[in-house]
């Protein structure tokens, strides 16, 4: 707050700061620190808990994200039938696990490259965005119209 605003409260400076000035520079700053942060547990090995209440000062078990060494993937799959269309779904995968995001909770910490906790598990990417991920939670498969099918496949399939 004190980087982007003179204001002396928190309820003052949400009210005078703008979505854009929030998205183009707040949100990234808070990334680097969310990356810097996740580098560290990281390499020490240290436990990583969600807590939902920020009053809350006791840490539980039930509340800790488990954490992985490796790189996560975001594994396209294509489809196309009569019935149905043309449509894609992803699947995430991390080490030996495959895990299929719809219905899952998920709480983003970094847009560019992707870094979010999927149900308690905190998954890394180094090669796709947030924005490419977030609609599979709540959907099984996104549908592409028969009319944007051929482009589609040239810029995004491609």
């Amino acid at each position: 707050m004190n980087l982007y605003s003179k204001e002396k409260t928190t309820s003052d400076f949400l009210k005078s700061v703008s979505q854009s000035t929030i998205q183009t520079y707040i949100r990234p700053c808070i990334e680097k620190y969310h990356r810097q942060l996740i580098s560290v547990l990281l390499d020490a090995e240290v436990a990583f808990y969600f807590r939902g209440n920020s009053k809350e000062r006791t840490l539980y078990e039930v509340d800790r994200i488990r954490v992985s060494g490796h790189l996560s993937k975001a594994v396209f799959h294509f489809i196309k039938d009569k019935v149905l269309g043309f449509r894609y779904f992803i699947q995430v995968r991390c080490e030996n696990e495959i895990i299929d995001l719809n219905g899952k909770s998920c709480f983003e910490l970094g847009a560019d490259p992707a870094i979010v906790v999927v149900d308690k598990q905190l998954f890394i990417f180094e090669d796709i965005d947030a924005k490419k991920i977030i609609p599979f939670f709540t959907k099984p498969y996104i549908p592409v119209t028969a009319a944007l099918e051929r482009t589609y496949i040239e810029k995004f399939v491609v």
